[in-house]
């Protein structure tokens, strides 16, 4: 089997009509999601560096940047929109511990608007992307855990060069080039987390599947089979093996993963290892209805590996922070909620936080108390709240709530964050106009109404 031409295959001949209802109402929200983020992080400190660098390159206007003000080409747009949706480390989350979206969707965005395509073409290519990322992801071990990768990223170049020539129309051979051409620009390193560099992960992998497919489009050649075989794209990422294309391959589509297993909407700000932990904080601060004064200690039991990874003193950056298991546990402690306007470097260094801190004990669990079969990096614990009046509590909730399996439409999460997200953007009248328009994407014939308002959001044009 050449399974690079079997994926450009997929891409070639999918078309929105064989796109399942379900996954096209997902991705609409996921859209939805990730333009939202990338609103609330065009106005903190990286986001505006980001735009700045951007609009001062003074290139080609063609192409949006969301929350900039300015329009720049294709593969700048990408980037810098990449970096933004990515920025508050707040976008969707997938089975995988992956966030495709802040990749895929500004790398079809870019392409999209650069050659007038419709709604539905913008939407069609960037859930053939997503496919196309799940199934080379899902054929392997996590690199992000096994090697030190960003998994994300290093897939994310493959799955927006996926998305963007689908849009670009190529002929399979010019796909099987294009993804060979990301392959060689994909990229990443984990250990960027907590920093401003972890988002240029996700704003390079955009670029390089934008310019790898345009590249392809005016001729430029790669290796046709890059995916597979001795020195390929997953032997040389995966250098222990294990992993196994000709398995996934051919279950393109059968089904869509955004059907199944499905996606994971995050509500909180932060790595989505620990957004069931903070789940189970706050119900249970509701359910016995306590204070935060009436609190002695709250005690996390965690894997080992959980502990080595997000176990550290609290940092004086949010940026840090969103990586720190202890401060996102004693802001919701503190005051049984937790939203992104938790994590700023004032709020991190503020004095009730560092009290709150002080009464977040994290344990480490027994092989024997991780459930079997269960991944050590991704367990969700429970909690034990133990109150001045001597009770002690423990609460686990079994999923956490927006899981990829969870029932619940994705609207309920994503609707009110975005509006969250877009408000210091958006007027209320933009914010209903965009939800609206995203809502029924495949409908529009062109994109303008939609990007002339996540472009033009008001608050960071003037900087």
């Amino acid at each position: 089997m050449e399974i690079t031409r079997t994926f450009a295959e997929f891409i070639k001949r999918t078309t929105f009509n064989d796109i399942p209802a379900a996954a096209a109402s997902t991705a609409k929200y996921l859209i939805l999601d990730a333009v939202g983020v990338a609103l609330g992080g065009s106005i903190i400190p990286g986001g505006r560096i980001a735009i700045r660098y951007a609009r001062e390159l003074n290139a080609r206007p063609a192409c949006t940047v969301i929350g900039g003000g300015f329009k720049t080409t294709a593969a700048d747009a990408a980037w810098c929109n990449g970096v933004l949706a990515h920025s508050l480390e707040y976008e969707d989350a997938w089975p995988e511990a992956m966030h495709p979206s802040s990749m895929l969707f500004p790398a079809s965005l870019a392409i999209a608007e650069e050659f007038g395509r419709s709604g539905k073409d913008l939407l069609g290519a960037y859930i053939v992307g997503l496919e196309v990322f799940a199934k080379i992801a899902t054929s392997a071990p996590n690199i992000t855990h096994t090697r030190g990768w960003h998994g994300s990223s290093v897939y994310g170049a493959v799955g927006a060069a996926a998305a963007a020539s689908k849009l670009l129309d190529l002929e399979v051979d010019a796909i099987c080039y294009a993804l060979a051409i990301a392959a060689s620009g994909a990229s990443g390193l984990i250990r960027q987390r907590g920093t401003m560099a972890k988002w240029y992960n996700q704003g390079n992998a955009a670029r390089q599947g934008v310019t790898a497919a345009l590249l392809a489009k005016a001729g430029f050649t790669g290796d046709r089979n890059i995916l597979e075989g001795a020195e390929g794209f997953m032997d040389v990422f995966h250098a222990d093996g294990g992993f196994d294309l000709t398995r996934t391959a051919p279950a393109l589509g059968k089904p869509f993963h955004l059907v199944s297993p499905g996606v994971s909407v995050r509500k909180y700000p932060c790595a989505y290892v620990y957004q069931g932990v903070i789940d189970t904080v706050v119900d249970l601060l509701q359910k016995l209805g306590v204070s935060y004064d009436d609190v002695q200690e709250l005690v996390v039991p965690v894997t080992p590996q959980q502990r080595e990874r997000y176990d550290h003193p609290v940092p004086r950056s949010a940026i840090g922070a969103q990586f720190n298991l202890r401060y996102p546990l004693a802001v919701a402690l503190r005051h049984g909620k937790l939203s992104r306007h938790d994590f700023t470097d004032e709020k991190v260094g503020s004095s009730d936080i560092k009290e709150a801190v002080s009464k977040v004990t994290i344990t480490s669990l027994s092989p024997a108390q991780i459930p079997e079969g269960t991944d050590p990096a991704r367990y969700q614990p429970g909690v034990i709240l133990r109150l001045k009046d001597g009770r002690e509590v423990t609460h686990r909730l079994p999923n956490t709530r927006g899981r990829y399996d969870d029932s619940t439409p994705k609207s309920v999460f994503v609707l009110p964050k975005f509006r969250e997200n877009a408000a210091d953007c958006l007027s209320p009248a933009e914010t209903d106009r965009c939800i609206a328009l995203v809502e029924r994407l495949e409908q529009l014939d062109e994109l303008s109404a939609f990007t002339d308002i996540i472009g033009n959001a008001r608050s960071v044009i003037s900087q």
